[in-house]
């Protein structure tokens, strides 16, 4: 009904809004959180491999790579929440669609149908870092190869 579509895009607005709230409170404070666990990361591969080379008992050659694999599984859950947003609402987009196309409808709902599909496309949904990243799925991959590249010339000059 146009009463339903209509609330539809209300949740949308609202979605959108507390989204651009957030990245502007703690655009900022995010930002420092993935450079320091990104650091920390690589400080924390470096420290292990000195460990195991100077024959530390294990759980001390241990304990930086297990904080390490708790940092970034922080910064896994993080991203995949927000991709998983995104594309929620990517996949409205399509069913918005679906039901325009194949589905026999008021004039009232119709309408109001397109202009959710307006709203979908103007009030995008991302989170953005300070403008610099988007927190999703291939940024993750992305930090994930700079740490093996960093860890494989770790290991060179070891």
């Amino acid at each position: 009904s146009v009463r339903d579509v209509n609330n539809l895009r209300k949740v949308h607005e609202k979605l959108h809004t507390i989204t651009y709230d957030l990245i502007s409170c703690y655009g900022v404070t995010l930002l420092v959180i993935f450079c320091w666990i990104f650091f920390y990361c690589i400080l924390a591969f470096y420290m292990t491999v000195v460990y195991t080379q100077a024959h530390y008992s294990g759980h001390r050659s241990l304990q930086p790579l297990c904080w390490c694999i708790f940092a970034l599984s922080f910064i896994a859950v993080m991203t995949t929440c927000c991709h998983l947003t995104v594309d929620e609402s990517k996949k409205t987009k399509f069913h918005v669609q679906r039901l325009l196309l194949y589905s026999k409808l008021c004039v009232e709902t119709e309408k109001e149908l397109q202009n959710l599909t307006s709203q979908l496309k103007t009030l995008k949904l991302e989170f953005s870092i300070c403008g610099l990243f988007t927190l999703n799925l291939p940024i993750l991959g992305t930090m994930l190869g700079l740490l093996c590249s960093y860890i494989v010339v770790i290991l060179q000059f070891s």
